[in-house]
């Protein structure tokens, strides 16, 4: 909620529907489970997964989902509370109109504004064990004993990684490995500054701050130290600051942002959306 320091409720993306045509004593009236209870009931269930790599992609499933956290987690009609919402930086136009539509035209808020912010499995084996190299040319010269970790599958099975484990991160650093012929984020990060006015440029590279999930990686933050020091002005002092709640930082903002007085301006009302249509999103 606006102007709370935290999330009340976290919740997995997903929606579980029968596999059979019987009653579920968990749905209660509703003919499909979400999050958590739907991934505990899994063998019993079709899991659907609304939102693939940021964007969605099942609207019915997307509906039901906001439609629980509105009524079963929050505890609110929606048709009281203006909603803001995050989206990916590539988010397409057709998907930004579609959400006001729903927001407005399904769950009837009175306002509305969408903020851009910059599989199961293997998002634990990321979030458990992968990092980010210091120094990724020494990682290749340990011995793979140095390097080995094992993981768990949910059957049982035992799965080895190696040289893996810190390849997933350096993608962000060194997309070329992937074709991608894109700068890296210490690159990005230097570029964007480098590209304001002179004036705060100083100020913006001593007020770095990390946020989202992926900057939660394990040594993330020493590699772009490292980095940005080789690429700013020689004597520019660099500070960056990685909260521990990373992964709700977007949030965070978000109920900072929503609880200023200036921001009611910025609010998309109904009105607006009668008068002017999904466009207006």
């Amino acid at each position: 909620m606006s102007g709370e320091t935290g999330p009340r409720h976290v919740i997995s993306s997903v929606t579980g529907h029968p596999k059979f045509n019987m009653a579920l004593p968990e749905a209660n009236r509703k003919n499909y489970t979400v999050g958590g209870k739907a991934l505990f009931k899994y063998g019993a269930l079709h899991l659907h997964y609304p939102i693939e790599r940021g964007l969605v992609t099942r609207w019915d499933d997307m509906e039901k989902l906001w439609k629980y956290l509105f009524e079963w987690e929050l505890g609110v009609k929606p048709c009281r509370q203006p909603v803001l919402m995050t989206e990916p930086s590539l988010n397409p136009r057709e998907t930004r109109e579609k959400t006001a539509k729903v927001m407005f035209e399904t769950f009837s808020v009175p306002a509305f504004y969408l903020s851009n912010h910059v599989v199961v499995l293997v998002d634990d084996i990321k979030e458990a064990l992968c990092y980010v190299a210091l120094e990724p040319e020494k990682e290749l010269c340990k011995k793979p004993e140095e390097v080995l970790r094992e993981y768990k599958l949910p059957d049982g099975n035992v799965i080895h990684l190696g040289d893996q484990l810190y390849q997933v991160a350096e993608i962000l650093f060194a997309p070329d490995q992937l074709g991608v012929h894109n700068p890296g984020l210490s690159k990005m990060v230097s570029s964007s500054i480098m590209k304001c006015d002179t004036d705060i440029q100083k100020n913006l590279f001593a007020e770095i701050v990390l946020s989202g999930g992926t900057t939660l990686f394990p040594g993330l933050e020493k590699r772009l130290m490292k980095e940005l020091e080789q690429l700013a002005f020689r004597g520019t002092p660099i500070k960056i600051t990685a909260s521990p709640d990373g992964c709700f930082s977007k949030w965070i903002g978000a109920s900072i942002v929503t609880s200023l007085s200036s921001f009611k301006q910025m609010w998309i009302t109904s009105a607006d959306f009668m008068e002017f249509g999904t466009y207006v999103a």
